[in-house]
């Protein structure tokens, strides 16, 4: 009896949209707004990422980090020839979207509606049904998954192919993978002014990437035993490793009922017909190779092709990988970096064919690693498909949100890590923003976490400036981790913004990240104690804290942290202060004196609009199991009222998209904050009902893998890829107790 090779399950809960299909009305923004067509992004945290959209194109180009780039290129493509014994062959490019500039009009394109795209992050999926006679899935990922601080860094994607024929008769099918020469597209090409300063003094970017510069690009035919693919390069005229220089790759396997075929250079812009005729014809391509490099001006590609027959009743599956080595960032003129993933790989950018071989030995175990970290969740019965849906499908951020890691150092063991507020505000790392929206990297991935807050520590005694000009006085808390124009984490309060609530927001989350993780890591209380006793000092001294409510709560945190440190000394003497423990017990009784002479807030029982502040405080008094004061600023009956009100106009959209009114907002991580606090509070069914209505909105209306931080009754958005979508792990923490 022979092996019958398991079709896979796709689980209930994901996003779905048929191919192909848009929206009549989607949300809109005035600003950086590329469209509805965004699908689940492909690569690792840090790495770079590329994004397919339900259409079945390429077209979203996170690969220089911090930057954005949404074009669809139509030779980045995978295309199906199917041969049904005794009958026409049909072949078509599996984008329903044909190209808009004229090139590859020899090619057929998918039509529209002709199957079903599923997403649930790090995984999505292309069910293709009533075109060909065959039923073909395509599985597509990238190895993400919580607690793993290697392979969720590698610049990789698979796409597993599974074909099953359902006829009497033996079926031919042949796949093909086409895709252009990138290596040199991804990195400044006015590189001396991508640190400019505008005239209010924010870190401004003319970026503008090297595309379509292919001169000297040449790629590669690699036959490697059992492994079969291509291999894009480009002449190097530097001994140094420059930012965006490397390797891509495309491969797959052969074994004794696969034949490959190839075609290691064509031309992209042209009918496409130097491909598509062959694959038209037969499936198999005229296995061609050359490796001339491009001329300037030119555009070279390369496609291979993988035929089999399959005999009625059977399945046949065939990986299919896509591999990228960029290891140099680059951010201001000459500030460099490499990625995390070159701590796994050589630092040569030359490790693509490595990095093929990695996924085609490991793939399985990555896939089986994605779905054991889910499934507790996936089968939990307290919690609706929605939420599920929403709660992976917004990590997408994590490698689409301008990422950055970088690799390991001696002060950095695990080099640094962050993320940007939003595409329209690509400040990383925005404290007000992850104080709702920094719950996931709490959660999965605590330790990275965690050194996003040691930076915000080792930025606060820095001074930078001085005069009119000062960026960043020293004691006082940034806004942010600076952004990927300047120099990331040493350039920092790149927003130049002065919030006199910026000390308080780093206690508090440095109080959370240690009690939320299990409470026991205190030497990462003590990286950030000096700076938490510093910026206090500093704040006090301004006499501004004290008029935001989260000053209350962060003497509260910093007076709980004092009391774990006295109990447990540092194992590094130099984080200690110099007269442990005296003067750690000084400065813990100094806050409690400073938290005695808050005057005591009433109850405000007026009904009016809760200020976001009173949200979180609330929020984070709970989570964090901090005492009262004896006041309660947020009151029952104003919560209750405002739960109810705030976001009836969004109920079910029944909205004037024409004429709505603007002045009622959505802010997403505010919202979901609300909703978890009521969690908190007990009231679970109404902070799923808060919760459902945002994901609706989210994913019914072309906003999907692009999510704003602002949404308005008139049908627009404000700051899409933001940070707050993940507030929705705060719920998910809530509902596991943060276990």
């Amino acid at each position: 009896m022979k092996f019958e090779i398991p079709r896979p399950q796709i689980p209930s809960c994901t996003w779905q949209r048929p191919i192909g299909l848009g929206w009549d009305r989607p949300y809109t923004a005035s600003q950086n707004d590329d469209g509805a067509w965004h699908g689940m992004p492909l690569g690792g945290l840090g790495s770079g990422c590329i994004g397919r959209s339900h259409r079945g194109d390429f077209n979203l180009w996170h690969l220089d980090g911090g930057e954005h780039i949404f074009r669809s290129l139509p030779a980045c493509q995978f295309s199906i020839y199917e041969e049904r014994e005794g009958e026409q062959p049909q072949v078509y490019a599996l984008s329903t979207q044909s190209p808009q500039d004229g090139s590859l009009s020899r090619w057929a394109w998918y039509p529209e509606g002709g199957g079903t795209y599923h997403a649930l992050y790090p995984r999505s999926w292309f069910k293709y049904e009533g075109v060909f006679h065959s039923e073909i899935l395509c599985e597509q990922f990238s190895p993400v998954w919580a607690g793993c601080y290697q392979e969720s860094s590698y610049p990789v994607a698979l796409f597993d192919w599974t074909v099953h024929n359902p006829t009497d008769r033996p079926i031919a099918l042949s796949i093909m993978l086409t895709w252009q020469n990138l290596v040199g597209w991804f990195a400044n090409a006015h590189k001396t002014q991508k640190n400019r300063q505008s005239g209010d003094r924010h870190p401004t970017s003319e970026y503008q990437p090297k595309w379509r510069e292919s001169t000297g690009n040449f790629n590669q035919w690699i036959q490697d035993h059992h492994r079969v693919g291509c291999l894009f390069n480009r002449v190097r005229l530097y001994d140094e490793l420059q930012s965006g220089e490397g390797q891509m790759a495309i491969a797959s396997i052969i074994n004794p009922a696969i034949e490959a075929f190839y075609t290691a250079r064509w031309n992209p812009e042209g009918d496409g017909g130097e491909v598509w005729d062959y694959f038209a014809m037969n499936g198999s391509l005229p296995d061609m190779q050359n490796e001339t490099p491009a001329s300037p001006g030119e555009q070279i590609a390369a496609a291979m092709a993988f035929r089999f027959t399959i005999r009625p009743g059977r399945t046949r599956k065939i990986p299919f990988i896509l591999a990228w080595d960029f290891p140099v960032i680059e951010f201001g003129a000459d500030i460099t970096y490499f990625r995390r993933h070159s701590d796994f790989f050589a630092r040569t950018g030359k490790n693509a064919w490595t990095m093929v071989r990695t996924a085609l030995k490991h793939g399985d175990v990555w896939k089986d690693k994605i779905e054991t970290w889910q499934k507790p969740t996936l089968d939990r019965r307290d919690i609706p498909d929605w939420f599920k849906m929403a709660l992976f499908n917004e990590l997408y951020l994590l490698t689409d949100g301008g990422t950055l890691w970088t690799a390991a150092t001696e002060t950095d063991p695990l080099g640094q890590f962050a993320l940007w507020e939003s595409l329209d505000c690509r400040y990383y790392e925005s404290l007000r923003q992850r104080l709702s929206g920094s719950f996931a990297t709490l959660m999965l991935f605590p330790r990275l976490e965690k050194t996003v807050l040691e930076a915000f520590a080792k930025a606060i005694p820095i001074e930078d400036g001085e005069g009119e000009n000062i960026r960043k006085i020293a004691g006082e808390t940034p806004r942010d981790l600076g952004t990927s124009s300047e120099h990331p984490w040493m350039k920092t309060n790149a927003n130049r913004h002065l919030d006199g609530q910026l000390s308080s927001l780093f206690i508090i989350q440095v109080y959370r990240n240690y009690l939320l993780s299990g409470a026991t890591d205190t030497e990462f209380l003590w990286e950030c104690w000096s700076a938490i006793a510093f910026t206090l000092a500093y704040a006090k001294k301004r006499g501004k804290e004290e008029e935001g409510k989260f000053w209350r709560l962060s003497l509260k945190a910093a007076i709980a942290i004092a009391n774990v440190l006295l109990e447990n000394p540092a194992a590094n003497p130099n984080l200690q202060t110099p007269h442990y423990p005296e003067d750690l017990v000084n400065l813990r009784d100094t806050y409690q004196s400073w938290l005695q002479a808050i005057p005591i807030l009433k109850e405000d029982n007026t009904g009016e609009a809760i200020a976001i502040e009173a949200i979180f405080e609330e929020l984070y008094r709970q989570l964090l199991d901090l005492p009262s004061l004896g006041d309660r600023s947020l009151s029952e009956t104003t919560l209750r009222e405002f739960s109810q009100t705030y976001l009836l106009p969004f109920r079910e959209r029944k909205l004037d998209l024409e004429t709505g009114d603007n002045s009622q907002e959505i802010k997403l991580g505010m919202t979901f904050a609300l909703a978890t606090l009521l969690l908190l509070l007990g009231r679970k069914e109404e902070s799923l009902q808060i919760a459902e209505i945002l994901v609706k909105l989210i994913y019914n209306n072309g906003l999907q893998f692009r999510t704003p931080a602002i949404l308005s009754p008139t049908g627009t958005f404000q700051k899409s890829h933001s940070l707050d979508g993940m507030t929705i792990w705060a719920m998910y923490g809530v509902l596991s107790q943060f276990s």
